[in-house]
């Protein structure tokens, strides 16, 4: 049963809840598994076996960088324990300001001068996106990050030395390969909608196609509604520079070529919406250390440990946002708060694990020579 589990294909697909059976599943068969080495025991001559396998069980809680876990453990020799169990991280929000540029910035011009003109732009476009579509639209647009980190533990605990108090442990964490998503705030949907709405009126004039399904504007409106928005330029949200020449499909299904260099101009999806996810493997091996101690003096009952290690999630997470471009490859000059998040996650070629573990013992059996440690 222990062996199995280390042969979950790299390549599969994650899925929690199946994952999370078999952690469940081995569980019980460790929960139940004294049962029977005392069946087995009793048909001996000898008393109790000698043998260390599953003949103590203790039940932990732990917090730390990888959220909130409890485990099951029980030892497989005088040197050895197994530990399974189940970690996730809690849910909590943490906002992104990006803001909303009109036209193109003028790359001999300073950057505070283009912040500027982009003001003035803006605040002449949004008198016409509100004479145009009634809404107020914001010069910023705010995505919300939220963790969806949870994984399945399998470890195994190595103890070197004879007082049982350092160890080392190897094993693996498995989970869904979605380590975190962003979506845009729900009070920015107006500013969304108006910025979808300006935009397709913007394209249609630019390639000259008919404003309507069934008629179109008198050719002279038409010629004077763009040249002002023109004069204006395209909304978007400016992220950063492409590193390398790239293609991106829009909602339309067309696609576009950029150059290395090129502005990365981020747009609403066809729903009107922003979106990002950031992936690693599913499948983490984990190595790492601890120390443990008796929480209670003279008693090893309860037990607190501190562990620190590294989980390898496969390098530095991708975050891909809804155009398909991954951010901490394709771009460069980031912008906004996403850019002191993405400096750090470019950071963890692993992730780094310190977590306080406290351990209380739900059962053992009878301490023979051969399991006096334990």
């Amino acid at each position: 049963m222990v062996s199995s589990f280390f042969f979950i294909p790299l390549h599969s697909k994650p899925h929690i809840s199946s994952a999370m059976r078999c952690i469940l599943l081995l569980m019980s068969l460790i929960a139940t598994w004294p049962l029977t080495c005392h069946s087995q025991e009793s048909l001996t001559d000898e008393g109790l076996t000698t043998s260390m396998l599953f003949n103590r069980l203790d039940c932990a809680l732990a917090v730390g960088s990888t959220g909130i876990g409890f485990d099951l453990a029980t030892p497989l020799s005088d040197r050895f324990r197994l530990r399974a169990g189940f970690d996730f991280m809690p849910k909590f929000n943490y906002d992104m300001y990006f803001g909303i540029q009109v036209g193109t910035e003028d790359p001999s011009k300073t950057q505070e001068e283009n912040n500027e003109e982009n003001y003035r732009r803006f605040e002449k476009m949004s008198g016409f996106m509100k004479d145009l579509t009634g809404y107020d639209v914001n010069n910023y647009a705010i995505m919300v990050g939220k963790p969806s980190f949870s994984n399945v533990k399998l470890l195994l605990d190595i103890y070197p030395f004879n007082n049982r108090s350092w160890r080392i442990t190897t094993g693996f964490y498995y989970g869904s390969s979605e380590i975190a998503d962003a979506l845009n705030s729900m009070s920015d949907m107006h500013t969304l909608m108006g910025m979808d709405i300006y935009n397709n009126i913007y394209d249609k004039l630019e390639n000259k196609e008919q404003l309507f399904k069934d008629y179109d504007l008198d050719p002279e409106m038409r010629k004077e509604l763009w040249t002002r928005m023109k004069s204006y330029g395209r909304m978007s949200i400016n992220i950063g520079q492409f590193t390398h020449d790239i293609d991106i499909t829009d909602k339309n299904g067309k696609t576009h070529s950029y150059k290395a260099g090129d502005t990365y101009c981020m747009v609403p999806d066809a729903n009107g919406m922003l979106w990002a996810k950031a992936n690693a493997n599913a499948f983490k091996p984990y190595f790492g250390a601890g120390y443990e101690g008796r929480l209670i003096p003279d008693s090893d009952r309860c037990m607190i440990s501190c562990e620190l290690g590294a989980m390898f999630w496969g390098g530095v997470p991708d975050i891909i946002t809804h155009e398909g471009v991954n951010l901490c490859e394709d771009v460069t000059n980031v912008r906004g708060d996403v850019r002191h998040y993405l400096n750090i996650i470019k950071c963890l070629h692993v992730y780094p694990v310190l977590n306080l573990r406290v351990s209380i013992n739900l059962f053992r059996q009878p301490k023979t020579s051969a399991s006096a440690h334990w």
